[in-house]
């Protein structure tokens, strides 16, 4: 089945959320900076569009979110441009983040830091902590511990602030 959409140009300063519940269009296009971000109103479209994927890329996507999100340096900023890197560096995450023993590694590492986690908090006692910041905590070590093992950067306090 073919997807055929009405796409409709939005300028807007409005949030996405009011935005969004003022469309009457199933799918629309919002300009962001130099970029084009679509938007789907319809539950319907989501199957279709997804079965596009192989016509739909993020690529254009990707040197400006580096760059905007995590602030990177010029050189890494550069490489995110070239659409060689790109491609090997989607195929390389498709490759280990595949199932297979290199996921089924990086999910065993995940979760023998959440069961050390929580052992060293259960084993300290009774004490008081926010239930957020405390699974936030939890979350953030053992998931970057998965992917960073020992050499994990937010094991730093400050930089596990800065993740969030």
């Amino acid at each position: 089945m073919s997807l055929h959409l009405q796409q409709e140009s939005i300028k807007s300063s409005k949030t996405n959320t009011s935005l969004s519940t003022e469309q009457k269009c199933e799918i629309y296009t919002l300009g962001v900076f130099n970029l084009k971000i679509y938007v789907i109103n319809s539950r319907q479209l989501i199957p279709q569009v997804q079965r596009q994927a192989q016509n739909l890329s993020l690529k254009p996507f990707v040197q400006f979110a580096t760059k905007a999100f995590v602030d990177v340096s010029k050189h890494t900023f550069d490489l995110h441009g070239d659409p060689e890197f790109v491609r090997d560096l989607g195929r390389v995450n498709k490759e280990y983040l595949s199932p297979s023993p290199h996921l089924d590694y990086q999910n065993l590492r995940a979760n023998n830091s959440l069961n050390n986690l929580i052992g060293e908090s259960v084993a300290s006692g009774t004490l008081r902590i926010g239930l957020h910041a405390w699974t936030r905590h939890l979350i953030t070590i053992a998931s970057t511990d998965g992917v960073f093992g020992t050499s994990n950067p937010l094991l730093k306090e400050e930089n596990s602030d800065d993740f969030w």
